[in-house]
């Protein structure tokens, strides 16, 4: 290690000591070193290849392995899975009209895997202006506070088990909502 570094690892080592510390751990390795009146009680190697005994790359190799180690032993034993099962064979795709303005629609019975989620769209044939409510009841989809907006082809994913725990509503008649979900 150049004299350059040591120097660096000595001011590291000494910036994590505090006023009133007692012991601090230096970077290296997991032995605490008692503080004297004048710092931490290491002695670096004439050469400046050691800090406290320790050659610091040693020590790192050590500590990256253990921290690996750790690692992996937290995977092995929590299983970790990301969002959604495994991938399907098939798809649902529909479209949904608002015949009547302001007349919520319950989507289509689809049942959804655990694990996935359906997709609402405000249609790309609608005209630019419409907008679809997204609620989980009639009643809600009729009241600004409690429904979801969708403005321009405009989408929401949600993970319900059944596509008619959804109802769509939208100020004007015949307005489009596309749905889709992997079953």
């Amino acid at each position: 290690m150049s004299t350059g570094a040591h120097n660096m690892v000595k001011e590291d080592i000494e910036s994590d000591i505090q006023i009133g510390a007692v012991e601090v751990k230096d970077h290296f390795n997991d032995v605490r070193q008692s503080v004297g009146a004048n710092g931490a009680a290491y002695a670096p190697a004439e050469n400046g290849a050691e800090i406290g005994g320790v050659d610091p790359s040693a020590a790192l190799f050590r500590t990256v392995t253990t921290s690996l180690s750790g690692t992996r032993r937290l995977l092995d034993t929590n299983v970790v899975t990301s969002p959604g099962g495994a991938n399907r064979t098939t798809f649902d795709a529909r479209q949904v009209t608002v015949a009547v303005a302001n007349t919520p629609v319950q989507l289509p019975s689809i049942a959804i895997p655990n694990g996935f989620a359906l997709t609402v769209r405000n249609s790309d044939a609608n005209p630019a202006a419409r907008v679809v409510f997204v609620a989980n009841s009639a009643a809600n989809a009729l009241v600004a506070g409690m429904r979801y907006r969708l403005v321009e082809t405009e989408t929401v994913s949600l993970r319900v088990t059944n596509a008619d725990a959804v109802f769509v509503n939208s100020a004007f008649a015949g307005t489009l909502v596309d749905i889709i979900v992997e079953t």
